[in-house]
This record gives structure tokens, C-alpha cells and sequence, in this order.
């Protein structure tokens, strides 16, 4: 179970959804204004990639 950092379940989530705007304020600004799509934003966040762009080892027959 992850750990709340706030006094409250309600203010810990306002508290996460505040960092999550201010991350996708800053990416907008150092984007001169231009909204990153999700694959922009995978890297950052530690996502990991879909199964359908993994890549598989060559073939070593």
C-alpha cells in the first residue's frame, strides 16, 4: 500500500495532482507551448512500452 505524504487522503491526492500539473506546465513551457502526447511524456514517467512496439531478439538460427 503506498505511503500518503499529507495529513489527509484528500490533501496527500490534491497535493499529487498539484505536482502532476506543475510537471505538465513545465514540459508545455520547455515545449514552447506545444502539449506533449503520452509517448512524449513515457520516458519521463517510467512507463514501461507497449508490448506491441517491444522488439524481439534476432532470430539466431
Amino acid at each position: 500500500m503506498p505511503k500518503i505524504t499529507e495529513t489527509t487522503v484528500t490533501e496527500h491526492r490534491a497535493v499529487q495532482h498539484r505536482a502532476v500539473l506543475e510537471a505538465a506546465e513545465r514540459l508545455i513551457v520547455a515545449g514552447g507551448g506545444k502539449v506533449p502526447s503520452l509517448a512524449e511524456w513515457r520516458p519521463r514517467l517510467a512507463w514501461p512500452a507497449p508490448a506491441s512496439t517491444a522488439t524481439s531478439p534476432p532470430n539466431m538460427i
